[in-house]
């Protein structure tokens, strides 16, 4: 028996001013990318449409964080707290699938995981 997932890449750009050390950050703007990864079963041959996640992501997720101020919706936005917002937006976003991980990245070389612990 196989376990199968299914990997979506997602990116939006989005602002941010984090407070570190007692320290706010000037604001400031990301392309930040999203690794989002579904556990399921395959039925007849395949787990799920690709098509059909990337709706759920936009309507659910990425029309929420596009373009804005996360300031405004995050108390702190650090990537690891966008991380689990993204985690319980996406956490019954599909019957037929579990949510498995989410990675985030704020660019090409600084990223934080969260992923389902069993």
């Amino acid at each position: 028996m196989f376990d199968f997932y299914i990997k979506k890449r997602y990116t939006f750009n989005a602002k941010h001013s984090v407070k570190l050390r007692g320290e706010q950050e000037q604001a400031h703007e990301h392309h930040f990318m999203v690794n989002i990864t579904f556990k399921g079963n395959k039925t007849g041959d395949v787990i799920e449409d690709f098509g059909q996640i990337d709706k759920l992501m936009q309507t659910h997720i990425l029309n929420r964080l596009e373009n804005i101020n996360l300031n405004t919706i995050l108390k702190n936005p650090t990537v690891e707290n966008l991380a689990q917002f993204i985690w319980n937006s996406a956490t019954n976003l599909h019957d037929n699938l579990a949510l498995y991980e989410i990675e985030v990245c704020e660019d090409k070389n600084n990223c934080v995981f969260v992923r389902y612990r069993t």
